[in-house]
């Protein structure tokens, strides 16, 4: 070292100092570099010491199909092209869990084939024989990287292409098989600029065999969310043997209460949806989303006391929790006059999200109370449902990529109940969500084993405190039902006596009397004391409803009576 460095004693202490942190710097930079390329192995086995393979499954018994001939689309391994004219899809495999002969082929979106099938390489082109050259990508980008196989877009296509996988045959496709890909990138590029575009390579519902219980995995994804918001999710070194993971907005099964869509369960319950990524998402095929959720004031509004609207208006479909703050300490406690009120799915515009106008205790809040209101709205709900993982003593960790001002909820929930495990529904701070099994390193007394654990959060979460006044409410009074003999229509009358007041206040407004009959109010149907005239039809039906109710805003406290008509003795 001291030969090496020999010309810095030309040099001052600090100088020196310097020199050495800009030489670092340099080879910091160039080792970077190396590593932009690769998308593939390098993104789950970080080196040669660990023990990970990628795993392609036809109709295989237990884990059921990936990116294998057979693969419908959301067990597909895709590669985003945006720019089929000048982009290319580079593609190598090296180590891998058996010898046997395996085909692959590429299609493009209309299904058709653009490349192969071509058995997998021992040697020569598309061969890796280390692992440093996955990650350092395909040498046409970098002269430390390996020989690809080279495959160009359908000519105008754009769109996701997909790579399949096949033993012992090019066409026919060999069912209950599966390979492991212990080393393998798949990186998309432009030769002509000599630029590659990193986050192109995607799946819905990925699977991978670590060879041992007691081989942890070390891998994350970038999860592109429904609101198009980005999360990592760190696996943090879970200790399964094989697992599938997907990726969803709501759980485990897609109909159901959204409580038990998002529990646990036993067996394979992995429903894809929201596409998975080995590195961050590339922006220009997949851009962020917006930050707000929630635009205007939220108000109180309500004529009866027993039927409230806090309008809120929403951007997107969200779900929103409110709290009703009875103890003014900002946190919900149950048991108290605190009420919480849960709305899922609320979408997007002005919404009237309604309420009973009770406490927790199930009192009425008096009309001009002061009310603390916390209003939360929790968007891009991130589920991540995996399978046959009988360890994860770590616990994951999750952040949001972008956008980067977004307010990432740092909780995670979940209800292992169904699988023998506990329940975590107010939120735990991450790492959390752990289970192991018993021995260690084992399938034995897991709750992950054979089974599918979902764990979930929220992307995005805007909060917002407001201070209400309980409105007053309305009290309409059409009178008592009466009773009365009739004979001709259109001679007798009923004489009415209604009223409708605030709680705390006189009302001044219209009021309007309505029939379910057809008769007549005289003089007309905005008088309290209003006379209404039964019409033949009316007598005929023998009594007839008559409604009381604001005539303008506030038309629903509606009072009724019922006149019953009876003809005079002949």
């Amino acid at each position: 070292m001291e030969k090496q460095f020999s010309g810095l004693s030309n040099y001052s202490g600090t100088a020196r100092l310097l020199l050495v942190m800009t030489v670092f710097t340099l080879l910091t930079l160039l080792q970077s570099k190396q590593q932009l390329h690769g998308e593939g192995s390098p993104q789950f086995k970080p080196d040669t010491t660990k023990t990970t393979f990628l795993m392609v499954l036809n109709t295989q018994t237990t884990y059921g199909t990936f990116a294998g001939y057979s693969a419908t689309d959301t067990n597909r391994l895709f590669i985003r092209i945006n720019d089929a004219a000048n982009e290319r899809i580079y593609f190598g495999i090296g180590q891998r869990s058996t010898g046997s002969a395996w085909y692959f082929r590429v299609k493009d979106p209309n299904g058709n084939v653009v490349y192969g099938p071509t058995l997998l390489p021992t040697s020569g082109t598309g061969f890796i024989p280390y692992h440093r050259q996955a990650i350092a990508g395909p040498n046409i980008f970098n002269a430390q990287g390996y020989a690809p196989f080279v495959i160009t877009p359908t000519a105008g296509v754009n769109g996701n292409y997909y790579i399949e996988f096949n033993k012992g045959s090019g066409t026919t496709v060999a069912n209950n098989e599966e390979i492991g890909l212990g080393i393998f990138d798949i990186t998309v590029g432009m030769p002509v600029s000599l630029t590659t575009s990193p986050g192109r390579v995607f799946s819905y519902n990925w699977s991978f065999n670590t060879d041992s219980y007691a081989n942890p995995f070390f891998g994350s994804f970038y999860i592109y969310g429904a609101d198009s918001s980005v999360t990592n999710v760190n696996l943090n070194g879970i200790k399964p043997y094989k697992f599938r993971v997907s990726c969803n907005s709501y759980g485990t099964l897609s109909t159901g209460t959204p409580a038990a869509k998002r529990r646990s369960q036993l067996g394979f319950r992995v429903p894809p949806e929201l596409k998975l990524f080995l590195r961050d998402p590339e922006i220009t095929a997949f851009p962020s989303g917006t930050l707000l959720f929630m635009s205007g004031s939220v108000t109180l509004s309500g004529c009866t006391r027993d039927s409230l609207c806090i309008s809120v208006n929403l951007v997107k479909r969200s779900d929103v929790t409110i709290l009703i703050d009875r103890n003014n300490n900002g946190v919900f406690n149950a048991g108290t006059a605190d009420r919480q009120l849960f709305f899922p799915g609320v979408n997007p515009g002005p919404q009237c999200l309604p309420w009973d106008g009770k406490d927790g205790l199930g009192a009425f809040v008096t009309p001009g109370t002061a009310v603390r209101f916390y209003i939360s709205i929790e968007s891009g709900e991130v589920n991540l449902p995996i399978f046959d993982v009988e360890s994860h003593p770590s616990g994951y960790s999750m952040s949001v990529v972008r956008p980067a001002a977004a307010l990432f909820v740092d909780s995670l929930y979940y209800d292992d109940a169904l699988v023998g495990g506990g329940t975590n529904l107010t939120g735990c701070a991450f790492p959390c969500h752990t289970w192991v099994s018993n021995p260690i390193n084992t399938e034995s007394n897991s709750i992950g084993n054979n089974n599918t654990i979902n764990s979930y959060w929220f992307a995005r979460k805007q909060s917002v405190q407001v201070n209400l006044i309980m409105p007053d409410y309305l009290v309409t009074n059409a009178g008592p039902d009466q009773s009365l003999c009739t004979g001709t229509a259109g001679q007798d009358t009923v004489q009415l006596n209604g009223s409708i007041i605030y709680s705390l206040s006189t009302y001044n407004g219209s009021k309007k009397w309505t029939s379910l009959g057809s008769g007549t109010f005289l003089p007309n149907d905005s008088a309290f004391n209003a006379k209404y005239v039964p019409s033949a039809a009316d007598i005929a039906a023998g009594a007839v409803t008559i409604l009381l109710r604001p005539r303008y805003a506030c038309t629903n406290p509606i009072d009724t009576l019922v006149v019953a008509l009876k003809k005079p003795h002949s």
